[in-house]
């Protein structure tokens, strides 16, 4: 056991754009890791705070209560050598933390627990699905759950795992149609096949990247919604519970008569709270409709033409973001029209963020921006393997995967603000969000001396706020960094 020293200290407040900075912690400590993000965090029932770093031969974790004292710190053996990829986790009833890997063929799963009295349990299970492709993970309260889809059909399952029990259920939605495209018939096995699922979790930021996306997954308490976008003039939207067989699936249309003369027109749709946020563009127009997910009642709309001088319902200049030999270049475009004509070359979407009661729309297009390294093809469906490949970050969690989700893509935008409950257009200056902070913290880091060895960065919600953790491998110091609203 390695000793580690203890060097908590709060440093003063610095205001950035809205958010407030300050070092939590500071721990002195030896992690033996040259490998990406190998590190996840889990809050127990009460309210510790848990840091799991990976490393080859060992499971180590950093103990802290919520004022985020350092508790201690612990060695755990692992079997990472045979259990590569982290899956999830839950919290038991009895705040015991139950962490779940598999093998490479993810047919075998290790539990690895820690009981509150700091025993470590190590039990290796059969977990063997035939027939059947995986959606995704997913972490709650007292279970952890995995979601799968038949290979033919439309049929999804949900494995509840407590411990080393698999509890399956079967949501049967072969009676529903599902379309490719605005008339063809198809099944959730076909739209599903090869692609690489995200979950998205309200008031933690989404970007254009994962919102232009056609499938989408949000968690919302103690269900699973899956948004399908495949026909222009219509959002399906399958709702799953995390606790029992119930599921629904709802339908809301687009309004799309005046588009119709356009064919390249395209459509998109965001879920944010107990609301559906839907956009339609093309070269000619944009419509922006909200609809109550309940009573299916559309409770405001807003529309683009290409003549317009302005958006009257904008806060923010029209940006570019990218372009093929400098992916991190950003320029303004001045004319409504130039905007609606490079979304609708691009794949569209929109995403809503809310800070201090205010929401804050971001409406645009993206396209795949080829930086000669090649494109990077995430794991489908839940399974990280520990470690990464050259200079690529490999995310745990959600959180981590929005964080990273933003780059190496061109996407026009602009931004709103908008009333929460009356989605009235509000006047005043857009706002970075959380993640934008971060990563002009993490940036300025980057360009520092201090930066080259920075490793083992990981974002986690806490209460109201966020909390960003990185490793100085030279200094042998673990940082946690509180960004607050």
């Amino acid at each position: 056991m390695y000793k580690t020293i203890v060097l908590i200290c709060f440093l003063f407040f610095t205001v950035l754009s809205g958010y407030t900075q300050s070092q939590l912690s500071q721990i002195t400590t030896k992690i033996n890791s040259n490998r990406g993000n190998e590190t996840i965090t889990v809050i127990d029932n009460e309210e510790n705070i848990h840091v799991f770093f990976f490393t080859s031969k060992h499971l180590i974790q950093h103990k802290y209560d919520k004022s985020f004292k350092f508790i201690h710190s612990k060695e755990h053996p692992s079997h990472f050598m045979e259990y590569s990829n982290y899956e999830g986790y839950y919290v038991d009833a009895n705040n015991d933390i139950n962490i779940y890997f598999s093998d490479s063929w993810k047919k075998r799963f290790v539990l690895f627990s820690i009981t509150t009295k700091g025993e470590f349990l190590t039990k290796p299970f059969s977990f063997d699905i035939k027939s059947e492709k995986r959606i995704e993970n997913v972490n709650a309260p007292n279970a952890f759950h995995v979601f799968t889809y038949a290979k033919k059909g439309s049929i999804i399952k949900r494995y509840t795992l407590t411990k080393d029990k698999i509890t399956p259920t079967e949501f049967d939605l072969n009676a529903t149609r599902f379309y490719s495209n605005q008339t063809k018939e198809t099944t959730l096995a076909k739209l599903f096949k090869r692609q690489a699922f995200e979950i998205i979790i309200d008031d933690v930021p989404a970007s254009i990247e994962i919102a232009a996306k056609k499938i989408k997954l949000f968690q919302r308490n103690d269900k699973l919604l899956i948004g399908l976008n495949h026909r222009k003039n219509a959002t399906r939207l399958i709702e799953l519970s995390l606790n029992d067989a119930v599921f629904k699936v709802d339908h809301f249309f687009i309004p799309t008569k005046t588009f119709e003369e356009d064919p390249t027109f395209k459509s998109n749709s965001f879920v944010y709270e107990t609301h559906l946020f839907q956009m339609i563009s093309s070269k000619n127009q944009l419509l922006l409709t909200m609809h109550d997910l309940q009573t299916k009642e559309k409770i405001k709309e807003y529309s683009i033409s290409r003549d317009d001088s302005e958006i009257t319902f904008s806060n923010s200049p029209i940006y570019q973001d990218g372009n093929s030999f400098t992916p991190d270049a950003t320029r303004n475009l001045d004319l409504t029209k130039q905007y609606l004509r490079k979304i609708t070359r691009s794949d569209v979407g929109l995403t809503v963020y809310k800070k201090e009661d205010v929401l804050q729309l971001t409406m645009g297009g993206i396209k795949e921006v080829n930086t000669g390294g090649g494109a990077m093809m995430m794991p489908m469906g839940g399974g990280v393997p520990i470690g990464s490949t050259g200079a690529v970050t490999v995310s745990f969690t959600p959180m981590m995967g929005a964080y990273n989700s933003y780059s190496h893509s061109k996407s026009v935008y602009f931004r709103s603000l908008l009333d929460p409950k009356t989605f009235n257009h509000l006047p005043g200056p857009t706002y970075n969000n959380v993640f934008d902070e971060i990563s002009d913290y993490s940036a300025d880091l980057e360009t520092s001396t201090f930066g080259k060895h920075i490793r083992l960065e990981n974002i986690f919600r806490f209460q109201n706020h966020f909390v960003y953790g990185y490793y100085h491998k030279k200094n042998k110091i673990y940082y946690l960094v509180k960004f607050e609203k």
